[in-house]
Formats: structure tokens, C-alpha cells, sequence
């Protein structure tokens, strides 16, 4: 969960009449999506119509860190698309802390977005999540849509994605038209190329008629699929035995018909458009997680049928170490295309859900190698001790124990990815030789 800070309430009381709905955490990954059907999209070729050259590769973030702001370009290396989380529709206590966040990026956005720009990164903020119901709730699409245009246009971001978990709405027959209207006042107001994404679940692209009595996001896509991006698809948290191998994932799904990828496509959504989206470690959801390598023979099979869309990753900080590499292979630039490299750089991996609901705590396995031991490390035994998979560092004034390492990231752990490059001396081991206390 977004935890909002002690400072800057001044200004973000100044901000706070410039600013509709907010940017917060939600909880994009912890509710087992149960859904229901719709009817078959006919295939035309403006729904081929795309500003982004593919792949590409997004990655969200919706986790308290970096006091707010986003993180350096290098940490996030190879991504060519980064997600603030989430942009809500409801309450001053979000707004508030929305406003905060924002009041932080502002101050660096400039060196933020050169540095990003040059590195082939977008920003965008993704909006609702799923604590917002903006559809149930009553929500109006046409200025909602227009909240958020300006939101984007005042923060100077690339665009928004749409992460829509209304699933009352989409069983209710009411989410489409909804999304529909909302997606075409959004693209009137931000034109190409802002970037305009969304972000369903899987099992909403099935063409069951038994389910989604309003036709589910194949009726989305027949309708507005020319005014949008990209889909970062969420295939997961549908349970153990739905998208968790090769073939529910690309040829035959099971509880949801026709919602694998290649059913997907097969029902007129563009191979170039339809990523796959994947929780970064088994803890960032509750179920659907498969490991880089098995990600990557998946991603193999079907990249040699045609599909080129990407992938798409829920959450930073999480995401492994050489995960582009490995779940996708070389990428190789082409006109037009923010993909330029993929390196990735080891960071630390929180363990500790920040959700508002069903949290998640794991410990770090104590077995894992890091680099040999060197030097000394006079680490302040006066701060309060921090355990594995939470925060560390001088921005939250605690340490992590003589046994572990405080990342680059701010968090404690043992292993390549806490003891590495950017272990923060001071507080933690950070594989030193030899450890000393001081005040």
C-alpha cells in the first residue's frame, strides 16, 4: 500500500485544487479474478493500427519507494515502458496522497524524464486498479476521461493505461460501453502519440456467450481497438491450472474458453498489440506465476508463430535480474522503437506485499551465494533492525541484521540481488569482510 509521508503536506495542500483523482496503490495482483463471457469480434484492419513498434516491454510500479518518485532509468534498464499505480477516482484521502506523490515527481521531473527519454522509457500512469469500481460506483466515462487527459498533459507523462477491474460491471453486460466511451474521449484528448494501453484480464477476451452478456473486451477491442496501444494482459491469478504452462497460455485455455493467447487472436485482437503479462515473483500474486525460463519456451513457441506484442510485468521492484533476456531473448531495434537495449540491473526483491489486501510475507532463502567477502563495513548499530524482505536504508532509519544486506533499493535480503551493486554500507553486511559498529 502507498504509505503517504510526513513532509511536503503544505504543498500538497496548495496542489491539492489542481489535482482530480489521485495516483495510489492498489491492488492490481491480489484478487482471484473470477469472470464471466461474451460474444465473437470480427477481425478488421484498423484494429491494426499501432503508434508502438513491438515488442515492448512494460513493467508497473505501486509500491512505496524511492521516497515516491521513480526509480533511475538504469534500475528499470531494458523496460520501455514504466506504470505509475494507480490514478483513482474516489476520496480526499487518496487525492491526498496522490497530490504527494505527485508534488515529488514534479520536483524531478525534468532530469526524470530527460533521463528516461534517453534511455528508450516511457511514463504513464495506470488508472483505477482493483479497488476502483468507477463503472458500479456511478461513475460518468466522459469526464473521468477528461480528469485524466489532464492529469497526463499536466504532469507531462506519455500516456495512460487502463486497468479496469470492475468485474461487477463486465457480469453486469454495463463495463463495455462504459469502457468504450471512456477509451474515445480519452483518445480525442490525448492523441498520438501519447500512449493509450489497457490493461484486462485474460479470461475477459473469452468469446463464451454463457459470460459477459455485453460482450467482454472483444466487444472493447471491435469498437475502440484502433484508439488503443497496446494490451497488457494479466494472465494470472485465474487459478493453478489456468496460463501456468505453454499451452493454456498460447493454444487452449481451461476454466475460460477461447482466452489463451492465440484464441485471442484467432477472435480479431492484433498479435502486434495483446502482450503477456506475468506476476514478477509467485509472491506479487496469488497465483499464475511461472519462472523466466518456463516464461521464456513459452514466449519461444510463440514468437515463432508471429506474435511480437511483448511482455508485461507486475511489480517493480521485483522484477529478476536479466528477465528480458531470459523470458524474450536479443531485441533487436527497428524504426521507430524505444527498445535500444536489454540489460537489466540487479535490484533488490521486496518480499512483503504492499497491497490493501490478502498480504504476502516470505523470507528470503539464507542459501543464496552473493559476492565474496571484502573490506570492511562500519554499519550504525544504534538504528532499529529492519527483517529480510522490508525497508532499510537512510531514507527510513533502520538497518537490516549483521547477516543481511540493505539493496540498492532500500530493502533487506541475502543473496546477489541485496549484496551486490549498490549494497548500502551502513546498513547491513554487504558481504564485508569484516564488520564494525558505529553511531
Amino acid at each position: 500500500m502507498f504509505i503517504p509521508g510526513r513532509t511536503l503536506i503544505t504543498t500538497c495542500l496548495a496542489l491539492s485544487n489542481l489535482v482530480v483523482p489521485a495516483v495510489v496503490a492498489a491492488t492490481h495482483n491480489q484478487r482471484f479474478r473470477r469472470v464471466t463471457r461474451h460474444s465473437n469480434a470480427t477481425t478488421t484492419n484498423h484494429l491494426e493500427k499501432r503508434a508502438l513498434s513491438s515488442p515492448q516491454f512494460v513493467l508497473y510500479s505501486d509500491r512505496w519507494t524511492n521516497m515516491g518518485s521513480p526509480p533511475a532509468a538504469s534500475e528499470i534498464a531494458g523496460y520501455t515502458i514504466f506504470a505509475l499505480s494507480f490514478w483513482l477516482t474516489y476520496g480526499p484521502a487518496d487525492m491526498a496522497q496522490g497530490v504527494l506523490r505527485v508534488v515529488i515527481f514534479v520536483t524531478l521531473s525534468l532530469s526524470v524524464k530527460a533521463e528516461y527519454a534517453a534511455a528508450g522509457i516511457k511514463l504513464i500512469v495506470a488508472a483505477f486498479g482493483a479497488t476502483d469500481t468507477p463503472t458500479s460506483s456511478g461513475g460518468d466515462p466522459t469526464p473521468l476521461a477528461n480528469n485524466l487527459a489532464t492529469f497526463v498533459k499536466t504532469y507531462d507523462l506519455d500516456g495512460a493505461d487502463i486497468d479496469y477491474e470492475d468485474f461487477s460491471a463486465m457480469s453486469a453486460g454495463t463495463a463495455e460501453q462504459w469502457l468504450i466511451t471512456f477509451t474515445t474521449q480519452l483518445r480525442s484528448q490525448l492523441p498520438s502519440p501519447y500512449i493509450i494501453s489497457h490493461a484486462p484480464v485474460a479470461p475477459w477476451f473469452t468469446d463464451s456467450t454463457s459470460l459477459y452478456p455485453g460482450g467482454g473486451y472483444l466487444k472493447v477491442n471491435s469498437a475502440v481497438g484502433d484508439k488503443i496501444d497496446l494490451y497488457n494482459t494479466q494472465f494470472y491469478n485465474q487459478g493453478t491450472s489456468e496460463y501456468t504452462d505453454c499451452s493454456t497460455l498460447l493454444t487452449k485455455s481451461n476454466a475460460f474458453p477461447h482466452s489463451s493467447l492465440f484464441e485471442i487472436i484467432a477472435n480479431g485482437v492484433s498479435k502486434h498489440k495483446l502482450i503477456i503479462g506475468k506476476p514478477a515473483i509467485a509472491a506479487d500474486a496469488v497465483n499464475g506465476f511461472i519462472t523466466p525460463s518456463q516464461l521464456g519456451t513459452c514466449v519461444s513457441q510463440a514468437r515463432a508463430q508471429g506474435w511480437d506484442a511483448g511482455l508485461m510485468l507486475w511489480q517493480y521492484p521485483d522484477q529478476p535480474n536479466g528477465f528480458i533476456q531470459t523470458a524474450w531473448g536479443s531485441v533487436s531495434s527497428s524504426p521507430g522503437s524505444s527498445t535500444t537495449t536489454t540489460t537489466t540491473t540487479s535490484k533488490a526483491i521486496s518480499t512483503t506485499s504492499k497491497s490493501t489486501s490478502l498480504p504476502i510475507t516470505t523470507t528470503p532463502t539464507k542459501t543464496t551465494s552473493g559476492p565474496a567477502p571484502t573490506g570492511t563495513n562500519a554499519v550504525n548499530c544504534d538504528l532499529p533492525i529492519s527483517k529480510d524482505g522490508a525497508q532499510c536504508g537512510p531514507s527510513f532509519g533502520v538497518r537490516c541484521s549483521l547477516t543481511s544486506c540493505c539493496s540498492s533499493s532500500g530493502y533487506c535480503g541475502v543473496g546477489d540481488a541485496w549484496c551486490g551493486a549498490g549494497c548500502q554500507f551502513g546498513f547491513g553486511n554487504c558481504n564485508a569482510a569484516q564488520l564494525t559498529c558505529s553511531t
